[in-house]
């Protein structure tokens, strides 16, 4: 044993920290730092004593996504990139399993320091799109602009954004921070809310306007009375409507929605997610129960778009863009109805953390509609990381070694 029990924890913790402040900014060395983690683990074979069987199970169920890869890969089909995309539905809650939790403060920690991360993330992309407009003239405050200089989906990034905001919100009605740290946040959630509005994802849009009012109300209403509270409400909410529809780049993205309602079929069925869904749902429907098998299902969703004519999604080579249809189509009904359950079976040990689990699971609920992000690094890890926590805060009870 190369670590005593309490390197082996200070030294896990750390890297935790330092996963959780790149996961937003570098993904690729928030990989390597979790790696280190990993293998401070593997230093001090004592600490697996901690587990129980119920905790491998809880781990494994989890893991649902990952582990429908897995007969694919031993009968020896080319899926190792998928497996290893996936793998941090394992491994991220195992590490949260392995580590020591003295107080509730070390949950708060991490999430701390992933929105510190977020915080220089949201900096960045703004001042290197301000150099670039400086410099070159060229607007890039606008969508896959704005996010191409972290190598950042738009969807993705406000969804990372949206959390850090309902994070803060949720902490600051438990009285969780302190009043440098509350100071911060608020500047930071301004900051935030300004990326969502310009990086233009109309289904975070929705998130954001379905979220964060719901934290934001009961402050204000503490704070200033239930009627001035609702007009303070009601003139934010104006005024993140307005800007959507006064900023250029916004609005077009916002027309484009009532443009879609009033299109003949035609031009309905020319829209891109409907051609994935579409293409999906069929693909469901031929095979319910056991789906067409995850390694065939790129295949088979090619083969489909092919022979529905959907152009676009066949050049590009698109997934569902609907996690649950393509856990449908690949797996069939009786894993996602398993995973789904296993979401749903945590009880409040703690509950402290219980609403920060409720809203994250409710987003990601709903961002799962319109993103496959479990085929994605930047989605299995940000999911593996907030899930795989809050799941362990609240069903974690001390483990003697």
């Amino acid at each position: 044993m190369l670590l005593n029990d309490k390197q082996q924890q200070q030294g896990l913790f750390l890297t935790l920290l330092l996963f959780a402040f790149f996961l937003p900014l570098l993904p690729r060395v928030a990989t390597y730092i979790g790696a280190v983690g990993l293998l401070i683990c593997l230093l001090n074979p004592r600490i697996y004593l901690r587990l129980k069987r119920s905790s491998i199970l809880e781990i494994l169920a989890f893991s649902t996504p990952l582990l429908i890869w897995l007969p694919a890969l031993f009968m020896g089909y080319p899926v190792s990139g998928k497996v290893e995309t996936k793998i941090g539905l394992f491994l991220l809650p195992l590490v949260f399993y392995l580590l020591d939790k003295d107080d509730l403060s070390q949950t708060l920690k991490l999430f701390k320091s992933y929105f510190l991360g977020l915080c220089v993330a949201g900096v960045y992309t703004l001042a290197a799109a301000s150099i670039t407009f400086l410099s070159t003239g060229a607007n890039n405050f606008f969508y896959s602009k704005l996010g191409a200089y972290l190598h950042f989906h738009p969807t993705y990034f406000s969804l990372y954004l949206i959390l850090g905001i309902c994070f803060f919100l949720i902490a600051l009605r438990k009285k969780l921070l302190d009043s440098r740290e509350v100071k911060i946040g608020w500047i930071a959630s301004v900051l935030f809310s300004v990326l969502i509005l310009l990086l233009s994802s109309r289904s975070q849009w929705i998130n954001f306007l379905i979220f964060i009012p719901l934290l934001v109300f009961p402050l204000l209403k503490d704070r200033l009375g239930g009627l001035k509270a609702m007009l303070v409400f009601s003139i934010s909410g104006v005024f993140f409507l307005s800007a959507i529809y006064a900023i250029p780049a916004t609005n077009k993205r916002l027309m484009d929605i009532f443009k879609s309602k009033e299109a003949d079929q035609s031009a309905k069925i020319a829209n891109v997610r409907y051609q994935t869904w579409d293409a999906s749902l069929k693909l469901f429907k031929d095979k319910p129960l056991v789906g067409v098998g995850v390694q065939n299902l790129q295949e088979e969703q090619l083969n489909m778009y092919e022979t529905l004519d959907y152009e676009r999604p066949l050049r590009e080579k698109y997934n569902a863009h609907n996690q649950y249809l393509d856990l449908l189509a690949g797996a069939g009904l009786l894993p996602l109805c398993f995973w789904l359950i296993c979401l749903f079976w945590q009880r409040s040990f703690n509950k402290q953390y219980f609403k920060f689990y409720t809203i994250a699971l409710s987003v990601f609920l709903l961002s799962f509609i319109t993103e496959s992000m479990l085929e994605t690094a930047r989605g299995v890890m940000l999911f593996s990381f907030v899930m795989g926590l809050l799941m362990v805060s609240i069903k974690w009870k001390e483990y003697e070694v």
